[in-house]
Order: C-alpha cells, then sequence, then structure tokens
C-alpha cells in the first residue's frame, strides 16, 4: 500500500477545510458491500461533501474503499486543477 493512499482521507479533509465554501461541512464517506464472497467482499464507497459527490472507490474492506474513494477525488481535483 501505498503512502499517499495512507493517507488520503487526511489529504482530502484538508482540502475541504481550506475552502471556506466547504469548510464547515466534513467529508462523508457512503459505503455499501457490492458483492464478491463472504471470504472476499468488495466494498463500495463515495465520499461526499454536502450534496455533492467528490470520488469514489473500491476496496476488500470498507476502509480500503473509502481510502479508495478519497484518492479518486484528490485525483480528479488535481486534473481539475483545484490542487
Amino acid at each position: 500500500m501505498s503512502l499517499s493512499n495512507v493517507d488520503s482521507k487526511n489529504r482530502f479533509q484538508q482540502w475541504v477545510q481550506a475552502n471556506p465554501e466547504l469548510s464547515s461541512m466534513p467529508p462523508k464517506y457512503v459505503t455499501q458491500q457490492a458483492g464478491g464472497t463472504p471470504h472476499a467482499p468488495e466494498f463500495i464507497a463515495t465520499v461526499c461533501v454536502g450534496d455533492k459527490a467528490y470520488g469514489e472507490g473500491k476496496g476488500r474492506s470498507k476502509k480500503d474503499a473509502e481510502k479508495a474513494a478519497a484518492e479518486d477525488a484528490l485525483f480528479k481535483l488535481k486534473k481539475r486543477g483545484l490542487i
């Protein structure tokens, strides 16, 4: 697991807090089991701020899916020149 993936949730939260129009709304992670087997489940998480979804990710655990969602959000923000 890369270091950037480990702290992606923190980095996304810092970006939210640095934006005055968003800083009063903490990121929320919505996670659901999307499939897999009992021994190898797959989860999908979406990270939202207010009513807007910023990223989505998959993982073998809720935690991994949330990290992937934060990483996706950061990637999209960077692509749009917002980071």
